[in-house]
């Protein structure tokens, strides 16, 4: 994180999950934007979160969960406790760290049932929340028999055709002037964090 604030990527460091969470309510009462720094362990404080209710509009999580023994630190474990018992006992700690990560994941997935945008960078978070042993996997990825969509001129059922697909020119829905940006901004402030 220092070096994030050295670069001007982030405004603020703290290891204070109060203070951050001030630093930002102070934010977002002033109406600015503001990049804070937690030093933390996701696993301690997004379960944290979600117990005191404050729920971000995008949850992601970054950790190294494809890997549980080298790559993921349990909730409630210092760096040190951590590498002590990696190399004392490595199946124990291995343990933890899968009991840690579904508490985790469900602390995202609270989050997002409350409304947040969670998503992961492909570091198997979920993966190792729940393990499920596949005998076959399908193109679409899943343990399941072979079901392949072809190209088809016609739809499968009866609906009406479809004039043309998803481009950004449909009646001028998707796209606004700047006049129709500011008119729904002054109906709709709430919409400026969807819409730019």
């Amino acid at each position: 994180i220092e070096k994030r604030l050295a670069t001007g990527y982030c405004d603020r460091m703290t290891s204070s999950l109060d203070e951050a969470l001030g630093w930002i309510r102070g934010a977002q009462a002033d109406k600015r934007g503001l990049s804070v720094g937690l030093v933390g362990n996701a696993a301690d404080v997004l379960p944290e979160l979600v117990r005191r209710g404050v729920i971000p509009d995008v949850v992601t999580d970054q950790t190294s969960a494809h890997d549980m023994l080298n790559g993921y630190v349990p909730a409630g474990m210092t760096l040190a406790s951590a590498a002590a018992m990696r190399a004392t006992n490595p199946a124990e700690y291995v343990r933890w760290a899968t009991a840690s990560v579904v508490d985790h994941v469900r602390a995202m997935r609270a989050m997002q049932d409350r409304g947040a945008i969670a998503f992961d960078y492909g570091n198997n978070i979920k993966g190792d929340g729940q393990r499920i042993e596949a005998r076959r996997i399908n193109p679409y990825l899943v343990d399941a028999p072979d079901v392949v969509m072809t190209s088809r001129r016609t739809p499968i059922q009866n609906v009406p055709e479809m004039a043309f697909g998803s481009m950004p020119n449909d009646g001028g829905h998707l796209l606004l002037s700047p006049a129709e940006h500011a008119a729904l901004l002054g109906a709709e402030p709430q919409a400026e964090k969807w819409i730019h």
